[in-house]
């Protein structure tokens, strides 16, 4: 039996978050949400986790600013789908710390490949 490549796992594991990120964003609040730091915060985590999968997914493509402007066209997406759930709403703020994470992607990466966290062979 041949093993799955490992790039194979991290594109699961990119859709599955992308999956998780889409519903928590999407999802009707009860009551109006009260933007604070740590809201910001988790944006950029969040754009930050996703960068890593989406590079370690597709390890033939360096990272540039086609894999940068996809993932964030994804976070404008659930701002637009935001604008229309009651309590929720478009915010640049949001989408300025979903542009953090993922410029901050490159920096972190020297320090994130230290992680026990395996690439891809390309």
């Amino acid at each position: 039996m041949q093993a799955v490549p490992l790039s194979h796992l991290y594109r699961i594991a990119l859709v599955v978050t992308m999956l998780a990120i889409s519903y928590l964003a999407t999802s009707q609040l009860d009551h109006p949400l009260i933007p604070d730091t740590n809201d910001k915060l988790l944006h950029a985590a969040a754009f930050l986790v996703l960068a890593l999968l989406a590079d370690f997914a597709f390890p033939r493509l360096p990272w540039n600013w086609r894999k940068f402007s996809l993932l964030l066209a994804y976070g404008l997406l659930l701002e637009i789908a935001q604008y229309f759930i009651p309590n929720r709403c478009f915010s640049l703020a949001d989408l300025s710390a979903d542009a953090l994470g993922l410029l901050l992607y490159p920096i972190l990466l020297p320090w994130l490949l230290k992680l026990p966290v395996k690439r891809p062979e390309i």
